[in-house]
């Protein structure tokens, strides 16, 4: 009879632990994922030509929009957006990329834009990614050079996909942080055990050592979301080739409109930084 009691306790701890744990990151995701469904404009309204792209994934589809260059040999990005936007809020970011003599893939993830409705989580802004990946080199077998571009939350995501696909030859991750964890470490209390209760940890300083492909890391010395050390430290940890952009003044979510000609000269040279 004890045996059998302690077994039930038992059960019913685990039970217990797993709901928790499952509170815990529901509790987590909805901070970190600010999902939506802004569309209020697209690339033809800013005198671009382009094309709805619906990728399958595991369940549902992704939306995207793919806008070529006026060469099939140009370089091409895929743009991997932050965690409060859609490829719509960040097309001041696309027309850059092609102002700068890029074909762009811009894509969002689940629970955003036109993509299926989800509730995102770390995991899935990594399918959707991996997804993505796949419809971009389909749709440029001839590109000079494939960049992944990623911007805040999105350069965490391009930074994990770097890191399990082949073919990518060059990385930009702009306003981006270390990891999960140091951010909150930024902002709860010292004894919080933040490193046991992140489950959603996006832990770029982990994965940067790990890529051999020219990295270019951008960010805004003003702003006001991600602190410029993290970037800085990205930078440090990650192997050569490199480079840095620091760009005066700015914000989080327009950086590169802040100084476009160094941006511009920046992503031209990034093809140039290995040997």
């Amino acid at each position: 009879m004890r045996s059998w009691r302690v077994l039930v306790g038992m059960l019913i701890a685990s039970a217990l632990l797993v709901w928790a744990y499952i509170s815990l990151d529901r509790w987590q995701r909805q901070p970190i994922f600010h999902g939506n469904n802004y569309m209020a404009e697209t690339p033809r309204d800013r005198g671009l030509e382009y094309s709805d792209q619906w990728i399958d994934v595991e369940t549902g589809k992704i939306h995207g929009w793919w806008i070529p260059a006026a060469s099939p040999g140009a370089p091409a990005a895929l743009f991997l957006h932050g965690n409060a936007g859609t490829i719509s809020s960040q097309i001041e970011q696309l027309v850059l990329l092609h102002k700068a003599g890029f074909a762009v893939l811009a894509v969002d993830y689940r629970g955003y834009g036109s993509s299926t409705a989800l509730q995102p989580s770390e995991a899935s802004v990594y399918a959707d990614a991996q997804a993505a990946w796949m419809r971009f080199r389909q749709l440029t077998p001839d590109a000079s050079l494939r960049v992944i571009y990623g911007h805040s939350l999105g350069g965490a995501v391009a930074i994990d996909l770097a890191t399990r696909v082949t073919g990518v030859d060059a990385l930009v991750a702009e306003g981006t942080f270390t990891s999960i964890v140091a951010e909150a470490k930024n902002i709860f209390p010292r004894w919080w055990p933040v490193s046991l209760l992140v489950t959603q940890r996006f832990a770029s300083d982990d994965k940067v050592a790990g890529l051999h492909m020219p990295k270019l890391f951008i960010h805004c010395v003003d702003d006001e979301v991600i602190p410029g050390t993290m970037s800085g430290e990205l930078y440090r940890l990650s192997p050569q080739p490199k480079a840095q952009l620091i760009i005066p003044g700015g914000n989080h979510n327009s950086c590169p409109a802040f100084a476009e000609a160094q941006w511009v000269h920046a992503m031209r040279r990034i093809g140039k930084l290995g040997p």
